[in-house]
């Protein structure tokens, strides 16, 4: 039976992969660790609340978004209605772009208007995406909106607010990739996250 020697088979992490070009930034303990952690704070934040909306950024907040979701969801089943939306800024690594966001046939049905939204997205770089989104999302009537990143950049000046919840603080303007995030659509998967050199 598939599953039987599925079930057999051991994988091995992602610990000791080594990039051509970059450097290991955070271990895939470091981000499980750090997972858990914001999770139990989000948690905490919304106890009081029966129904918080969850807006995943795609495409790079969804492997963020989804592990923090599986930690919400364990813990407190049946509060958390989520309603992806798609957006870019950047055209390829570092070069950014004019900020897209993309909401789905049916938004606008699906989240709950009375209820906190929390946007889950991969890096605070610029503000410009999160920004951009505030904005749209309040502008469809939702009005306590929040944010939580796995990589908040830090960067000075930045036009718009920090994000609420954060995983990472970097103090670098290095490109990073892995859980999520890419250099040209690759290394997303990876369960760690790496510094281009």
């Amino acid at each position: 039976l598939l599953g039987e020697s599925l079930n057999r088979r051991k994988y091995t992490g992602q610990k000791n992969i080594v990039l051509d070009g970059y450097s290991p930034l955070y271990s895939s303990d470091q981000v499980s660790q750090g997972i858990s952690d914001i999770a139990e704070a989000i948690l905490g934040f919304y106890s009081g609340n029966c129904i918080v909306n969850i807006v995943p950024v795609m495409t790079g907040g969804m492997q963020f978004a989804a592990s923090v979701l599986t930690c919400l969801e364990n813990q407190s089943p049946g509060k958390w209605k989520v309603s992806p939306v798609f957006c870019s800024t950047y055209t390829s690594d570092s070069v950014p772009g004019r900020t897209q966001v993309e909401f789905p046939n049916g938004f606008d049905t699906k989240i709950e208007l009375g209820a906190p939204t929390l946007i889950l997205d991969d890096i605070y770089d610029s503000g410009r995406t999160l920004g951009e989104l505030f904005i749209l999302l309040k502008d469809k009537g939702l009005k306590l909106v929040r944010s939580a990143v796995l990589i908040n950049r830090i960067v000075l000046d930045r036009p718009f607010q920090d994000p609420d919840f954060a995983v990472f603080e970097l103090d670098s303007d290095k490109w990073v990739v892995g859980y999520g995030l890419d250099s040209n659509q690759l290394y997303r998967g990876l369960s760690g996250i790496y510094a281009k050199l």
